[in-house]
């Protein structure tokens, strides 16, 4: 590239979504009866299958789905895979927002085009992330095993959440400690950092835990 005189590189991800795709996509929510006044929180309730490390409990996603719809008045949409398909039925026992499942009903370029028209994600460290990355959804990382230095694609707004254990990294994918690194990532912090890149006031009524 310095031969063709390329000296700066954009490290930015980038991907174009069709017509079709964003079609898909404003049908898809209005047959959810999404407002379009409203803003979308999609969650990311998985990951890789053999990186179990990487997994935010469950019971910490629906608290937190249940804190934004209340409190801000956010729509949750659920993304990902058919194979959440325990942890998303486990979600939406305790969950009381009643959210979007889209899991399982997405291209990756359906994904790009409905996270398009999301105002933020929360993800662990995988493939959805890089998308919205892609797409310039905020987005609030969760990170255990992996290094977000490392990993994290290039994005506008983001907040890392981020334990600090001597143990982390430690890219491995069973652990025997407790997956403490995940699991001391509390939702009320994860609300907090959602609410900024939501930039919606401090809720009156918010529940403090």
């Amino acid at each position: 590239l310095k031969l063709a005189g390329i000296l700066e590189i954009d490290g930015a991800l980038e991907m174009w979504t069709s017509k079709e795709d964003e079609e898909w996509a404003r049908r898809f929510l209005e047959s959810h009866w999404v407002d379009p006044r409203l803003k979308i929180v999609a969650i990311n309730l998985g990951s890789s299958s053999r990186w179990v490390t990487k997994l935010w409990p469950i019971e910490y996603f629906a608290d937190l789905a249940n804190t934004l719809s209340r409190d801000y008045g956010a729509r949750i949409l659920l993304i990902g895979s058919g194979e959440e398909k325990s942890r998303a039925d486990e979600f939406l026992k305790r969950a009381k927002c009643k959210p979007i499942n889209a899991l399982g009903r997405t291209t990756i370029p359906k994904l790009a085009a409905i996270l398009k028209r999301s105002s933020a994600i929360i993800s662990s460290d995988s493939a959805p992330l890089h998308i919205a990355a892609s797409v310039n959804t905020p987005a609030v990382a969760l990170f255990g095993p992996t290094d977000p230095e490392r990993h994290l694609a290039p994005l506008g707004e983001y907040a890392v959440m981020k334990k600090d254990y001597k143990c982390i990294p430690c890219y491995s994918t069973r652990c025997n400690r407790g997956y403490v690194c995940m699991k001391h990532i509390k939702p009320d912090e994860v609300c907090q950092a959602v609410r900024k890149l939501l930039h919606a006031p401090v809720a009156s009524n918010a529940v403090r835990r």
